[in-house]
């Protein structure tokens, strides 16, 4: 059989070729690999064929719990994806199933309903039910969706009040609500992905609210932090903070970067921006090891069988993340 490399291409991002690998691991191994399959359930888009009798063995011996199925009820909620809702909510278990009849009664107007508050707020139906509401009314106005909101949130557990704090929030940062900062404050943060977290910087920034920017840098993701725009945004914090030294070597780092970014730091510490012309150059030896990581060589012998499209999957995982100096490069091979 082939080796477990050549079972996972790109696995990392793609749901269909990771549930593939867990089939053939479940072939060879047992039941042990199943768990492999759970990352791939919190989604809030569709997941293939595949993936499906794996995700129901995992309901099946409680390794996806209810708690995890209404997570993804959340995510799809949050993407718009409502086929995908109802059909999560129509398989939970009695006491927090949503009948399709409830759900077209909010759909027919989703802020009528949140105003309205008929939730039966005490059982996890009527709560899911409730925030499914609130996420429909906010996508179109979110003050006034905040307004019936506030009315009704303290009959809701304090898990379940807080993440709608922070969607309300979120849906009111994307659509440049001043009063989106100060309804932050009532947000779960904790429980923010990264995009939420990213628009709760932009709203605190716009409100010049620079303890409130800080706060919530510190919480992005790791990989995030060492984007230019969020070091650049950190050190600008610090500063209106009176905290000019632990700013000074953020800027310090940064200024000799060409970027946008790079500039504004370089502008900050009173110096003039240094530029680039001459890209790095190519060399053979980066060519030829390039050329002999495991990836690489699966991108060309997928475009040797003719399988085009599964050769451009794998590059694109491959490339995605490179930075713009790296990618010139990827670009000679």
């Amino acid at each position: 059989p082939p080796a477990d490399g050549a079972v996972t291409l790109a696995t990392a991002g793609d749901t269909e070729l990771a549930c593939d690998a867990v089939v053939f691991r479940r072939k060879r191994d047992g039941d042990t690999a199943l768990a492999d399959a759970k990352p791939r359930w919190f989604t809030g888009q569709s997941t293939p064929d595949v993936c499906e009798p794996l995700f129901a063995e995992l309901i099946a011996k409680k390794a996806i719990t209810e708690d995890d199925r209404i997570e993804r009820l959340r995510l799809a909620n949050e993407a718009g994806n409502l086929r995908l809702v109802r059909a999560l909510a129509e398989a939970l278990p009695p006491p927090a199933r949503v009948k399709a009849a409830d759900f077209a009664g909010v759909d027919r107007d989703p802020q009528r309903a949140l105003t309205r508050g008929q939730f039966h707020w005490k059982s996890r139906s009527g709560q899911i039910l409730a925030l499914y509401a609130l996420e429909r009314a906010a996508r179109k106005d979110a003050g006034d969706a905040h307004a019936a909101w506030v009315k009704w949130r303290d009959r809701l557990p304090a898990e379940a009040r807080g993440y709608g704090n922070a969607r309300i929030a979120y849906r009111a940062a994307r659509r440049l609500d001043p009063d989106a900062d100060a309804w932050y404050r009532d947000a779960d943060l904790a429980r923010q992905n990264a995009d939420e977290r990213a628009w709760h910087v932009r709203a605190a920034l716009r409100a010049g609210d620079w303890p409130a920017v800080l706060a919530a840098i510190d919480v992005l993701p790791p990989e995030m932090t060492k984007d230019a725009a969020w070091r650049y945004w950190r050190a600008r914090a610090l500063d209106k903070l009176g905290r000019s030294a632990e700013a000074a070597p953020i800027y310090a780092a940064l200024a000799p970067e060409y970027s946008f970014y790079g500039i504004l730091a370089a502008e900050a510490r009173g110096t003039r921006p240094v530029t680039h012309s001459t890209p790095a150059p190519v060399t053979s030896e980066w060519l030829t090891d390039f050329g002999a990581r495991a990836d690489v060589q699966r991108v060309v012998k997928l475009a040797a069988l003719d399988m085009r499209a599964e050769s451009v999957r794998e590059w694109y995982e491959i490339v995605r993340a490179m930075d713009d100096e790296t990618l010139l490069k990827a670009a000679e091979f």
